[in-house]
């Protein structure tokens, strides 16, 4: 694996707690600090936000889902999957876009539970949400 430019849960006060906790310490924003860091901590935030979701609503009930299991339906490897979800390695948008497509066309249930419930998905694709997913929010 490649040495990454940023690791999102550098920017916790914490970093144990990334995805795993509704609310985290992060670490203040310096003056110094250059647009593309600023921008790494804002992607690490929403990051975060879609871990804790994806973890509370997959992993925290009493028939939850496995974090092996979660990665095969993801078809992801185990060990990406560990690390994109503990902030270890970046999440890609493809990352994103296979966790939205498990869900079904309403991303709300698992992303509402991180926080990060101001993204749009525009045309997603889906046949059933479809209305839904075109629709401009008000």
């Amino acid at each position: 694996m490649s040495d990454p430019r940023y690791v999102p849960r550098n920017f916790l006060v914490y970093p144990h707690e990334f995805g795993k906790l509704p609310t985290v310490q992060w670490k203040l924003v310096e003056e110094e600090w250059s647009l593309e860091r600023r921008a790494q901590r804002a992607a690490s935030i929403a990051q975060h936000q879609i871990s804790y979701g994806v973890r509370s609503l997959y992993m925290r009930k009493p028939r939850s889902m496995k974090l092996a299991d979660l990665a095969a339906e993801l078809q992801v490897e185990y060990h990406r999957l560990q690390k994109m979800l503990g902030g270890v390695v970046v999440m890609q948008m493809v990352d994103v876009a296979r966790l939205r497509l498990l869900v079904g066309g309403d991303q709300g249930c698992w992303s509402e539970r991180g926080g990060f419930t101001h993204f749009s998905w525009g045309d997603c694709g889906c046949q059933e949400k479809r209305a839904s997913c075109d629709t401009p929010e008000k």
